[in-house]
């Protein structure tokens, strides 16, 4: 009997967005925090970073929205988005 195949990384990266856009932002950083402890690939990794922080920001958590942006920047230094939300939270 075969296993059924979970959810490839991209299509879990696609959920977790999704649930951002339905802001259910608990929920996108439960499983982005779940999912980025499987993450080995930087790409994936900047990716999930740059989604828990964008949940958490909207989740009004900006202390923790901070570290995860601050995370990503240790992983991707040149990004304009990443520096709009940086400010955002500052600002904040």
């Amino acid at each position: 009997m075969e296993k059924p195949s979970l959810p490839s990384i991209d299509d879990q990266l696609k959920a977790i967005q999704q649930l951002i856009q339905k802001a259910k932002f608990s929920d996108a950083i439960t499983q982005g925090t779940q999912l980025q402890q499987q993450l080995t690939e930087p790409s994936h990794q900047i990716e999930m970073w740059y989604l828990i922080g964008v949940a958490q920001r909207y989740n009004k958590d900006f202390s923790a929205a901070l570290t995860s942006i601050k995370a990503l920047l240790a992983l991707e230094k040149n990004t304009a988005e990443l520096i709009k939300n940086l400010a955002i939270i500052t600002w904040r």
